[in-house]
This record gives C-alpha cells, structure tokens and sequence, in this order.
C-alpha cells in the first residue's frame, strides 16, 4: 500500500515539474511574439515563480544548468580567459551561484565574484545591474558592490568614452571580454600602476586601465582592467578555499590504513561471513574520504586502502565458495591498485584471481593470471607467492618440471628478500597479505602432493606447522597444512600419523570451516577410499569425521540459509 502511494506520489511530482517546464516554454513563446525582450520575460519569471535574478535570466532563454554552463565554458574559452578549460564550470555550481544567498540568515551557496557576474551579462547580453537583486547587495562584500557600481557608472558614459577616441577602447560589437583584458594591460599602458590620489583624481587615473566589455547593446559598459584582474585573483582564492574545505586530515587517512592492517591480521579469527561486513565498513569509509579529498597523495593512499579492503572481501568471498563476488572483488582490488600504481597490490589480486581459477579446476587460466602479476611483481615475497601459485597450477596440469622450476623460483625470492628489502603489501601489512615461510612451504606442501612426491610434501607441511607461530602466521596456515600432512602421511602408509595431524583440525568452530580447507579434507578422503584403507576401521571412521565436518562448514552454513545470508554481501 504505502508503495504504491509513493508510486502515485513521484508520478504525481514528476508531471509538475513536467507541467512547470512546459507552462515556461508557453510563457515564454507569447511574450516573444509580443515583442517582448529577454529583461522583460526575466523579470516575469521572477515575479511568478519567485526566482533568483540570475536563474531568471537563464530561464528567460529556456536554458538548462548544463547547457548554460558549457556556454559559460565556450565564452571563456574563445576569449581566452580560461583557454584550457581548468576553471570549467559545472551545473551544479551554476546552480549555487543562482540560488546564492538563499532564503536563511546565513548565506548558503556560492557568491558570484564581479568577474563572474561580467562573464553572466555577457553570455545572457545584459547588464551586470540585471543579475543581483536587493538580497545580493546585502551579502555581498563592499569591495564588490564598489566594483559592481563603478561598472554601472561607467556603462552610462560608454558612448561619450568612445567618441573620445581613448586608446584603451576597443570598439564594435565583435569585442570580447579577453580582449579587453588583453588591451588595457597592452594598449597605451605605463609600466607602473598610476597613484591613487584624491577621489578626484582617482577616476582619471584609471581611465588608461578602462576597457569595454562585449556585445554591444544593454550589456555594454566601462570596467577597470585591474578589477576585472582582481575579480579573477578573488575567485581563484575562493575556489581554493572551497577545495581546502573539501581535504581531510591526514589522521583520518591514516587511520583508514591501521583499519586495513588490522582486518588483515585477524582474518583467521573472525567467521567469514562477520569479517565481510566489518570490512564492508571500512571500505565504505575509504570511498568518503576518497570523495572529500583533493590531494593526490591522500588520494593514492585511500585508493590502496580501498583496493585493500576488498581483497580481504575477495578473501571471505573465496572461503564461502561465492565465486561470482570473489572475483569480482579480486577485480576492484586490481583496478584500484592500478589506479594508485601499488605494483605489489596489483601483483597480490592477479596472483588471487590465479588462486580463484585453480580452485575452479581451470589451472591454464590460473598460469596465464599469474603470468600477468609476475609482470608488475617487486622482487621478493611478492614473486616468492606468485611462483608457489603457479607450481601448484603446473601440478595440477601435470606439468611436473615447470611445477617443480616454480617451487625452486620462489625458494630463490625467499633467499633474495634479506637484499632486496621489504614489501610494504605483504611485510608491512602482512595477515592475509602475508608471504612468510610458514605460507610458503605450506603452498609447496600442496604443489608437491600434486606432484605425487609424498615424502617432500610431508617436510614441507611439517616445516609450515613449526613455522606458522614464528611468522605469526594465522592459525588458518596451521591447520590447512595439517590436513596437507595428513594427506602425506597416508599416501606413506601412516594412518595413526595421518590421525594424529587431523586432531586440532576437528576443534574448528563450524564458521570458521572454510571451503580451501573443506577442499583439500576431500583430498585426504579420496586417500582413505584407496585400496590399502578400503576395510580399516580407523579410516572408517576418519572418513566419518570428515564428512560430519564438512556437512557444518562455513559454505554449507551459508548455502543453507542463502535466502537471508546472501543480500547482505555486495
């Protein structure tokens, strides 16, 4: 019911403002053809739909904001006053301007600089007098209102002025506003700027500065070069202090980037699922400040930040077993380190778009995607996880040497990271974007079971396990290398070793059961129904147990309740 009142009602305001425009446009027709000017319907517009003089003025011409800016823009531009187009204007800001002071105590909006209400009358081809009302003149500075009079002076006496033959005039109605500039700082002008003597005198001193804005007709009129100058210095400082307003503190950002760091080193302690929303969070925070900001550096720091934020979603996305949405956050991850220039975050969501294939048995994808992070990889831990990543697509390919080349390249960007450094993604910020040696012999643990080289895998896993708590590695590394172990062990014949590995594994929490450690428990299941193991009792049961584990997994928790779990990830 109420939806279908707030249906009706949007109808309701959208064939208004449908109505209004087309009343305007039927206004407008018949006071042309009774030869009525553009002040007249202006000034009609603004007695009738009680409007700001400089929107009536636009709305006289039936110009849109848009249409009206780029106008502005086109005027600028041919006449030189902003031949590149930096101080384009916008909509938006047009429409501040006109509504400028508002209709509270405080002014809201933005004040129209002398030099921007000079820019309004020539494009509308009218007076500077025409565009401000008694509610301009009572909030805009004295120094404007005196330049803005001192225009309106002048514009009475354009003609005398021009029979004169001054040297600074520049006549005809092809004039425009950058040759005015151009001619009084050119034209017949003394080096110094004349004293300001006696009011008197002052009025004849400036008279070589005076030049005649465009147009011809109600508009013409007499400015001081200098005024319009510093008319244009007045917005610049005004924009400037607009563009400071919007920077944020430095603190801010920096506390955007403790949040990152922190999230990456207790991914292993917090359910996927709560950990995607607390992210969510921080990232959104990132993409505020990113809009607040117009500094670069702080801009380059929040994007990384942002970029950050969402592997760590790509992350949780991944151990949910929801594809479409780790690798669309794997995406953003590339995209906003590209765009921040970070190779090392670049090179961190290639390799994991890489992992996303392999775990989607598409492991020739997987190589190309890690051949695409080797391209802007920093030497070190970056290049050691690309390579353990591609040795176990290699495995998988039953490509054993070009696996086995992968394992021995990353043991070499192991050795090499004493020389080259640190990388602030993977040292620096570490957790899940940690590279250290207990995750990467727990990724070559992987590569050499593929490999079919049981008594390798089995050091190496046994080395993660020793190492997980030195590096401060997760507890995820622990027990994802166990169950590697357990794996090694029966594929030797060790059953009760097998067991032995497995037994911190079964104390995992049913949230915290992901779907890479699921996987590879389906590995260790595939080893049990072997020959060797067919009527053991104690495989049996181990079998038993990790079907009971799976069936309470972090991916089957959510595919249980997708319908109120699901909207909630984005």
């Amino acid at each position: 019911m109420r939806a279908g009142l707030a249906d009706r009602k949007m109808r309701v305001m959208a064939y208004a403002k449908t109505s209004e425009r087309r009343e305007k446009r039927l206004l407008r027709e018949q006071m042309r053809s009774m030869g009525l000017g553009y002040r007249d319907i202006a000034a009609e517009f603004a007695r009738r739909y009680k409007m700001r003089p400089r929107a009536a003025w636009r709305e006289a011409y039936g110009w849109s904001l848009q249409d009206t800016a780029d106008r502005i823009n086109d005027f600028r531009g041919n006449t030189g006053l902003d031949p590149g187009g930096i101080a384009a204007m916008t909509a938006p800001h047009l429409s501040e301007y006109e509504n400028w002071p508002g209709h509270r105590p405080e002014p809201s909006g933005r004040r129209p600089t002398p030099y921007l209400l000079a820019v309004l009358a020539a494009v509308y081809d009218c007076a500077v007098a025409d565009l401000i009302d008694l509610a301009d003149r009572e909030h805009l500075r004295p120094v404007d209102l005196l330049i803005l009079d001192r225009y309106s002076q002048r514009s009475s006496s354009a003609l005398e002025r021009q029979a004169a033959g001054s040297s600074n005039l520049i006549a005809g109605e092809s004039a425009n506003l950058g040759s005015v500039v151009q001619a009084g700082l050119t034209e017949g002008v003394q080096p110094e700027l004349p004293s300001i003597g006696p009011p008197g005198n002052a009025v004849a001193a400036t008279d070589r500065w005076s030049a005649r804005l465009p147009n011809g007709g109600a508009g013409t009129g007499w400015v001081d070069v200098r005024d319009v100058v510093m008319a244009a210095a007045d917005e610049s400082a005004e924009q400037a202090a607009a563009d400071a307003g919007r920077r944020v503190s430095q603190a801010s950002v920096e506390h955007v980037r403790f949040e990152v760091v922190r999230l990456a080193n207790r991914y292993s302690s917090v359910p996927p699922l709560a950990f995607l929303a607390e992210t969510r969070l921080v990232r959104d925070q990132a993409y505020r400040l990113s809009e607040r900001t117009s500094r670069p550096g702080q801009l380059a720091d929040l994007q990384v930040a942002t970029g950050a934020a969402c592997g760590l979603m790509a992350v949780a996305s991944f151990d949910l077993a929801i594809w479409a949405a780790a690798i669309e956050q794997a995406h953003a991850a590339f995209l906003y380190a590209e765009s921040a220039d970070h190779r090392g975050l670049q090179a961190w969501a290639a390799g994991f778009q890489g992992l996303i294939a392999y775990w989607n048995g598409r492991p020739r994808e997987a190589v190309e995607a890690i051949g695409s992070g080797l391209g802007v990889a920093p030497e070190g831990t970056a290049r050691a996880r690309l390579h353990s990543i591609s040795a176990r697509a290699w495995a998988h390919l039953g490509a054993w040497d070009q696996a086995r080349e992968a394992l021995a390249a990353a043991d070499r960007e192991r050795d090499r990271i004493g020389d080259s450094g640190t990388d602030e993604l993977h040292d620096e910020i570490g957790g899940e974007f940690g590279w250290g040696p207990a995750r990467q012999a727990m990724c070559s643990a992987s590569a050499l079971l593929l490999i079919g080289d049981a008594d390798a895998a089995a050091i190496r896993a046994a080395d993660a396990i020793r190492l997980h708590g030195s590096d401060k590695t997760g507890s995820l590394v622990d027990m994802t290398a166990r169950v590697d172990l357990a794996q090694a062990e029966l594929a030797r014949g060790q059953l009760d070793a097998a067991e032995a590995a497995l037994r911190p594994v079964w104390l995992l929490a049913p949230p915290h059961r992901r779907y890479s450690l699921v996987r590879r428990l389906e590995g260790v299941a595939a080893a049990l129904a072997g020959p060797q193991y067919l009527n053991a009792r104690d495989a049996i049961e181990l079998a038993g147990q990790i079907t009971a584990f799976a069936a309470q997994s972090a991916p089957e928790m959510l595919s249980a309740g997708a319908g109120a779990l699901e909207p909630g990830i984005e």
